[in-house]
Parts: C-alpha cells; sequence; structure tokens
C-alpha cells in the first residue's frame, strides 16, 4: 500500500516478505509531516516474531493506542487519518481511513481516491498504471514510490 496524500504531507507505506506462495505485510511506515509510526515485524522469523514499534517525533496530537492483546494497533494523525493494523502470526493487515476532504486529493494505491478504479495505482510521479500490467508487473507501480 503506498498512498500520499496531497493537502497534507502525510504518507503510508508497508513492507512485505514472503508468507507461503504470495507475498504479505510485515510491516507499515505512517508520516505526516515530521511525525512517523514505524511498526514492524520485519526483521523477525516468518510467523515467529513481535511487533516492534519505534516512534519519530512525539506531538500530543498523533495518538496511538494498543489494545490489551498487544495485536492491535491505531494510529490517529492530526489531518484526522487513521490507520488500523492487526499484527497476524503470518503478517499484518493494514487499514487506512481517510478524511472525506481528501477526496481527489491523494496519490497511491487508490488513486485519487474518487472510488473509480481507472485512476488506481497511480505513481509517484502522477502517472497511472493498468491494472492488467500491475497484475504482470507489481514492481513498476512499488518501486516509484521507493
Amino acid at each position: 500500500m503506498h498512498i500520499r496524500r496531497a493537502l497534507f504531507s502525510s504518507r503510508v507505506h508497508v513492507r512485505t516478505w514472503k508468507c507461503w506462495s504470495v507475498y504479505c505485510n510485515c510491516g507499515v511506515a505512517i508520516r505526516e509531516d515530521n511525525e512517523v509510526v514505524r511498526i514492524s515485524l520485519c526483521d523477525g522469523d516468518w510467523g515467529e516474531t513481535a511487533p516492534r514499534f519505534e516512534r519519530i517525533g512525539g506531538s500530543p496530537r498523533v495518538q496511538i493506542f494498543r489494545d490489551e492483546s498487544g495485536k492491535r494497533f491505531t494510529v490517529q494523525m492530526p489531518s484526522g487519518s487513521a490507520v488500523t493494523i492487526d499484527i497476524e502470526s503470518w503478517g499484518m493487515n493494514v487499514q487506512l481511513v481517510v478524511p472525506s476532504d481528501d477526496i481527489e486529493h491523494t496519490l497511491g494505491l487508490c488513486g485519487i481516491f474518487d472510488g473509480y478504479p481507472s485512476n488506481d495505482y497511480t505513481m509517484i510521479s502522477g502517472e497511472r498504471l493498468d491494472y492488467a500490467v500491475v497484475g504482470r508487473r507489481p514492481d513498476e507501480f512499488c518501486f516509484s514510490w521507493k
């Protein structure tokens, strides 16, 4: 998942690792202005690692919640975006919720966030990849965001 918000200096990036015959999320970095929150399983062994948590910045406007099980994190940013991370044995699910102000003001996996899949997979340059191309060459989309 690669998302960049145009109205705020915000980004959400994930890292993946091989799990079974596919790739699964093993880490996420959430950035808004100078605040960064990273949660990662990527440095451990697949299926056997605990999440590592890192925060750069320290604004009280960034709120981080962890449930009692220690397996669910929710990061709420000052812009109104929220990222929920659910830790599983195979990796993590990452869910991003953005405010309605972001409609038509994002780039990345969800395109410009207008509900039309025809502009999804927008690279950092603004060029859009056709879904059929992403299916055959997913690295092209991912590498454009590195």
